[in-house]
């Protein structure tokens, strides 16, 4: 496949989002994958923050189109018809989404993390880059819930288990249309992805505040780069000469949560846990205490399900609660930055954290999940003994060893092949059996000894449920 090399500015990674179309890349196939954003202000003076004339945004200097994998439909028919007649919709689904149009009669599940992709899809263009070399994405929000994005080199990815430098984090969405983050590449990016044999992509990963996975890759060479005449010729640094934190690749088991946990939400399943904000993080571990017990719902006895859904439906209420106090801050610190000249002549408000492009009259979304500013730790500090009074306890997301769907596992994922088998029970590896969480651990246990009927048991009403909130 041919390579594409990215000499001044721009990188494309790929198009991402869910059924609503949230966040893709600012290009699309349908116009030759131009740069939408350069293009609706030719003369750049449109830049970073909103303001005309300041950070202009940068153009690629050698090339005009920016291809990038198509997810795949794995095989599911209604990914396949989605592909064909919602073509946007299914380039920007997220991973959640995507996943829970399994007909668990017919189709086994298959894991789509990290990247989206099967087996069944073109080998797009492989990207050339070189260390310390800068670069912007341009994204498009159609629904800019706030979140975290990060930027991740997986290694390996073709020869067995693959290693991942995590390089950049940022904050995405926060109720604006256009963002456009800056990543550099580090300046001793060491000699592991050299060459399209070493097996390398680049992961931009995005956890809302839904919360919902999505993810995507490219294929990407990092190579030294060409060295001035008569100069020194370039030199990558070995592994041990790098400075460059490599460890190894986070492997997620999605299809499992997807199939037994929660089918429309989602745990973290990034490769940077330990650098996920508190808010963020805040909201996950909410979401983790409400799952709606997955496709299949058979891992839990239907008055715990029943219970779950019940407290979600408090949480987002009180999400909306938190957001009309977070929205009148942030439409105050918008007027005050204004300061009588009119919206945006100063700029726009977060701009800068968000990296806001093209937006010169400061125009923001505060739709539901797209509010910035929203104290979500105090928020899940209030619900810690509700959940505890409902008897809810936590659930995690699924783990694996290696990059491929355990068969042994995606067959405990249909509708009459799933863990009310017992033996699909026994062979369970406890990394599985650890997302499900203690109540699930109790009840599977329960099952394995014959007993059913705690399945189906009548539990007395919650007290919480008369609670306002």
């Amino acid at each position: 496949m041919p390579s594409i090399k990215i000499a001044s500015a721009l990188f494309v990674l790929s198009s991402i989002s869910f059924v609503a179309a949230d966040m893709r890349i600012a290009s699309t196939e349908a116009k030759g994958f131009l740069d939408t954003q350069i293009q609706k202000d030719p003369s750049l003076k449109n830049g970073r923050n909103g303001q005309f004339g300041a950070g202009k945004l940068q153009a690629r200097a050698d090339a005009t189109v920016f291809p990038y994998q198509v997810p795949g439909t794995f095989g599911f028919a209604a990914l396949a018809k989605q592909s064909k007649n919602n073509n946007d919709n299914f380039l920007r689904s997220n991973v959640d989404n995507e996943a829970n149009k399994r007909n668990t009669n017919l189709e086994a599940p298959v894991d789509m993390t990290p990247c989206r992709q099967d087996a069944n899809v073109a080998t797009p263009p492989t990207f050339e880059l070189t260390p310390g070399q800068n670069f912007e994405i341009p994204l498009q929000f159609n629904n800019p819930h706030d979140g975290e994005c990060e930027i991740n080199i997986w290694m390996n990815m073709t020869g067995g288990t693959p290693s991942v430098a995590p390089i950049s984090r940022f904050d995405c969405g926060g109720g604006f249309s256009q963002n456009r983050p800056n990543v550099t590449i580090p300046a001793d990016f060491p000699d592991l992805c050299a060459s399209a044999a070493d097996g390398c992509v680049m992961q931009l990963y995005w956890h809302s505040v839904e919360p919902r996975t999505y993810s995507v890759c490219n294929n990407v060479v990092i190579g030294a780069g060409a060295a001035p005449a008569g100069a020194t010729p370039a030199r990558l640094r070995t592994r041990a000469e790098s400075s460059v934190a490599i460890q190894p690749a986070l492997l997620y088991a999605d299809s499992f949560d997807t199939a037994h946990i929660d089918s429309t939400h989602s745990g973290y399943r990034g490769q940077q846990p330990n650098l996920v904000g508190p808010n963020l993080s805040a909201r996950i571990q909410m979401q983790s205490f409400t799952g709606n017990g997955g496709l299949l719902k058979d891992a839990e006895p239907k008055a715990t399900i029943a219970a779950r859904n019940n407290m979600r439906g408090k949480v987002e209420a009180a999400v909306k609660t938190a957001e009309k106090a977070a929205i009148k801050t942030n439409k105050a610190a918008q007027a005050s930055l204004d300061a009588g000249k009119g919206a945006g002549a100063n700029g726009v408000y977060q701009g800068d954290q968000y990296n806001v492009v093209l937006n010169p009259n400061a125009k923001r979304q505060f739709t539901n999940t797209y509010v910035t500013n929203v104290d979500y730790v105090a928020l899940a500090a209030s619900f810690a003994p509700k959940f505890a009074a409902a008897g809810l306890t936590q659930q995690g997301v699924a783990t694996k060893d290696s990059l491929a769907t355990d068969p042994a596992i995606a067959a405990m994922g249909m509708k009459k092949a799933n863990l009310k088998t017992g033996g699909n029970l026994a062979s369970l590896p406890q990394s599985y059996l650890a997302a499900l969480g203690p109540t699930s651990q109790k009840f599977l246990a329960r099952r394995a000894e014959g007993i059913e009927d705690e399945e189906d048991e009548v539990v007395a009403a919650n007290p919480d449920d008369a609670e306002s909130i």
